[in-house]
């Protein structure tokens, strides 16, 4: 019995159509007469973008009877009776195409195409509903390739939407700098910027010349982190040799030395009684009253004075060397009693002044000059000052009758000066005035200014050593009221390193006594000026001091000095055989002796009691 052909579905709809059937035990339809099968269309054309593609045109329904139900075996052949008794949902239909073709002959549904992969970078952007009935679009699809892009095509013959590339496979145009950037790339910029580092290049050893590479810390060991161990001394304990290579020569040596005295020049050249003055003495001599403009002579002091002298010290010493030259005492009106005060322009052409007029011309001047300039007024130790006597109680304090100035000069500090007492003396006895050029009173400091001015307010004491002088300690002076008698302000003595500092000398005492003192200046050694030739009249001998260059002394037994109430004087060489003596040395002195004519000048003086 030959097997039952097993019937061919179509479509889906004749499957299920089957199906219900059987379920439902209704028999069967008189099975058509399938038509002659219609040959399959043409495909559609290939998409060229859309979503999906078209599905090819179903075929037409064959008018032949419908076939029988299907077996539920499909691997085997069966009889038709077993097939006929059995009866069960149809098979679904085979997938394979080519039998049931070569079978039946019958057109089978193509299969779907491959969709396109889409790598997993790509996305596409969501498309909004369209409601607009104006353009009609077709979505096609392209199933050629899967690295075939989608694109749209309107009916205006756009080119369409297409894909953003991969990230990675493209470089977006980098965005131009913000404010905020731009601004700090400004402020970066205006920064300074340090100097490059010098390259000094590899550093050198004792033995190779050359730095080794330095281990990276991976290399490194244990015993890398030890202490290196410490050296060994040599087993003969010895001091290492000196090094000769080292030892400097003589025109080194020499050079050494010429800086060491440059530096002292250096040094003693701010000491007023060190430092040349020839150049503002010099000028202040070439302006004389008679030469000076009527209109504004303060104003052609001060720029014929001062402009030649950076130096405020030399602008205020100029000044004060111009009073000596053109100003006068007025000792007519001074003992007269006929004081009255004039206007800087009358005092410069009237060539009088007192203290104050000499103060108040000094000041306008300077002032003029641009310098920093006071009148001080007080008390001076001059004409009229009587020094007190062993046991006298100083005076009540009375700071007046006396004037002189505080100038500016280099370095901000103050200097006092008097150019009334600079310019001359008054001579008591004649009460005629003396011109006599008195450099002490501007270039002495302030603190030995101090011991014969004091001014009425203590601002203007300007002391070198910050304190505060007193009225009586000013009055009774730094010797006391029963030291020896000094004679001459000039004098390069420093009175207060004096000895014997007692008025009055006991010669009974048996004592050996030590005179001594010192200049005024302490770089009189570094200059190597001339020395003078101080000597002690010892009843009627002369007995010359010792000397260093700088201290001054002598030694002499007290029964040797004298009898009881003679005086005993310390005197200084001033000429041999009318000449004076410039440089003169104890041992010339002493040659010379009682030989030719000599004459002194007296310094100071002791009683003998």
């Amino acid at each position: 019995m030959a097997d039952a052909e097993e019937p061919q579905f179509h479509s889906l709809k004749d499957r299920i159509a089957a199906l219900n059937k059987q379920q439902n035990f209704k028999p069967a339809e008189p099975v058509r007469k399938p038509s002659a099968p219609a040959v399959p269309g043409r495909p559609s054309p290939m998409p060229t973008n859309g979503s999906s593609p078209v599905p090819p045109p179903r075929p037409v329904r064959s008018t032949t009877a419908p076939p029988p139900l299907p077996r539920r075996e499909t691997g085997t052949s069966q009889d038709a009776a077993p097939q006929e008794a059995r009866k069960g949902p149809p098979p679904l239909p085979r997938r394979d195409t080519e039998t049931s073709q070569a079978s039946q002959g019958t057109p089978v549904l193509p299969s779907r195409p491959a969709m396109s992969s889409r790598k997993s970078t790509q996305h596409l952007k969501e498309r909004r509903d369209s409601t607009s009935s104006e353009l009609s679009v077709r979505s096609t699809g392209s199933t050629v390739s899967q690295a075939r892009t989608v694109s749209s095509v309107t009916s205006h013959g756009s080119v369409g939407h297409r894909l953003p590339p991969p990230l990675n496979e493209t470089k977006l145009p980098p965005l131009p700098p913000s404010r905020r950037e731009l601004e700090a790339q400004a402020a970066q910029s205006a920064k300074p910027r340090s100097p490059p580092k010098k390259n000094n290049g590899p550093i050198t050893g004792f033995s190779s010349g050359k730095r080794g590479a330095l281990p990276s810390p991976g290399e490194r060991g244990a015993r890398d982190l030890e202490s290196p161990p410490m050296p060994q001394r040599p087993r003969a304990d010895e001091p290492p040799p000196v090094p000769v290579a080292s030892r400097p020569s003589l025109a080194q040596i020499e050079a050494v030395k010429a800086r060491g005295t440059a530096t002292t020049g250096s040094v003693t050249a701010n000491c007023f009684r060190c430092r040349d003055w020839s150049r503002p003495d010099q000028i202040a001599s070439c302006f004389p009253i008679s030469t000076l403009p009527r209109k504004d002579p303060v104003g052609y002091l001060a720029r014929s004075l001062c402009e030649p002298f950076p130096s405020y010290t030399d602008k205020a010493r100029a000044i004060f060397t111009w009073f000596h030259h053109n100003i006068a005492y007025d000792t007519a009106a001074f003992f007269g009693n006929k004081l009255k005060k004039r206007s800087p322009e009358d005092t410069i052409f009237s060539g009088l002044a007192v203290c104050e007029g000499y103060a108040v011309v000094y000041a306008a001047i300077a002032k003029k000059a641009g310098l920093q300039c006071e009148v001080v007024t007080g008390h001076g130790k001059g004409f009229g000052y009587t020094p007190l006597k062993p046991g006298e109680r100083p005076p009540p304090a009375k700071p007046d009758g006396h004037a002189w100035n505080a100038v500016r000069i280099d370095g901000g500090s103050w200097k006092l000066l008097d150019a009334c007492w600079g310019a001359g003396h008054v001579d008591g006895a004649t009460q005629s005035y003396i011109k006599q050029f008195h450099a002490c009173h501007f270039e002495r400091t302030n603190d030995v200014f101090a011991e014969t001015h004091f001014p009425k307010e203590s601002k203007h004491q300007y002391r070198d050593d910050g304190r505060v002088q007193g009225w009586e300690e000013y009055y009774v002076g730094p010797v006391g009221d029963n030291g020896p008698t000094f004679f001459g302000a000039d004098m390069d003595m420093d009175q207060r390193t004096i000895a014997p500092r007692q008025r009055g000398i006991p010669v009974h005492s048996g004592e050996l006594l030590r005179f001594q003192f010192s200049r005024k200046c302490e770089h009189v050694k570094d200059r190597k000026d001339k020395s003078v030739v101080y000597i002690l009249c010892v009843r009627d001998d002369l007995v010359p001091f010792e000397t260093d260059g700088y201290w001054y002394w002598l030694d002499v037994h007290a029964k040797d000095l004298g009898d009881p109430g003679q005086t005993l004087r310390l005197a200084f060489i001033t000429s041999i055989e009318g000449k004076e003596v410039q440089g003169l040395t104890k041992e010339e002195f002493l040659e010379k002796k009682g030989r030719v004519e000599l004459a002194y000048g007296v310094a100071a003086q002791w009683d003998l009691v």
